[in-house]
């Protein structure tokens, strides 16, 4: 019987005989790299040692701390993604100025393991001061607020609130007084009503801001 070994040189060793299959044994490269060699592929952008070791190999270290950090987070599942991957630019961007920061002193594992904790633990606390200072934002959302001086996410957070407000009118009063900074006056000229009027719209408007806000909340937490 003849046997013929195909060999792939990275993904596996293939062994089949001329009928039947004898044996498929995986065997990845990254399991005979050293620590130097896999540092030194993911600043290279080796699209193998990138996907074995950052992307399966290290798969459930990132997994165990994010879904430890984000426990009671409702959305922790579609994050881990996005976490990961902003982790993996974290690393390398800038030359990879922070993946050259490991000097060899202990495990590679146990390096990107620490710094990984430390990341996601960081952009945690920025999710949620971002969350409160939206929640400011929203709480105060009247006469006295000025978007001029707030952050463009910030802005932009608004923007979506206002495009998923159900009454598009009140939307429109909303956006021309907190984004585009016109008066009452101007309002009720161009709108062709009185001053009085469009108060009372802006006032209801604020309210079903408030509202659309929170529905918005309660509908992405719900994307598990």
């Amino acid at each position: 019987m003849i046997i013929v070994v195909l060999y792939n040189k990275f993904d596996s060793f293939l062994a089949i005989s001329d009928k039947y299959l004898i044996f498929a044994y995986m065997l990845t490269k990254n399991d005979y790299l050293s620590d130097q060699e896999i540092v030194e592929g993911l600043i290279a952008r080796d699209n193998d040692i990138t996907r074995e070791f950052f992307w399966k190999k290290c798969a459930g270290i990132f997994n165990h701390i994010i879904y430890n950090l984000y426990d009671l987070h409702p959305q922790k599942t579609l994050l881990r993604d996005d976490l990961i991957q902003r982790l993996y630019s974290y690393l390398l961007d800038n030359d990879a100025h922070v993946l050259r920061g490991f000097k060899f002193r202990c495990n590679l594992l146990t390096w990107l393991r620490q710094v990984a904790y430390r990341f996601f633990e960081r952009e945690l606390s920025k999710a949620k001061m971002e969350k409160e200072a939206e929640a400011k934002v929203v709480a105060n959302f009247d006469d006295d607020l000025i978007l001029d001086n707030k952050t463009e996410e910030t802005r932009e957070m608004v923007r979506r609130v206002l495009d998923a407000m159900p009454n598009q009118e009140m939307a429109y009063i909303l956006r021309r007084k907190f984004l585009d900074g016109c008066e009452f006056d101007s309002l009720a000229f161009e709108l062709g009503k009185t001053k009085a009027n469009i108060y009372v719209i802006k006032q209801r408007a604020v309210e079903m801001f408030k509202d659309t806000y929170y529905k918005l909340e309660i509908n992405d937490y719900a994307k598990i």
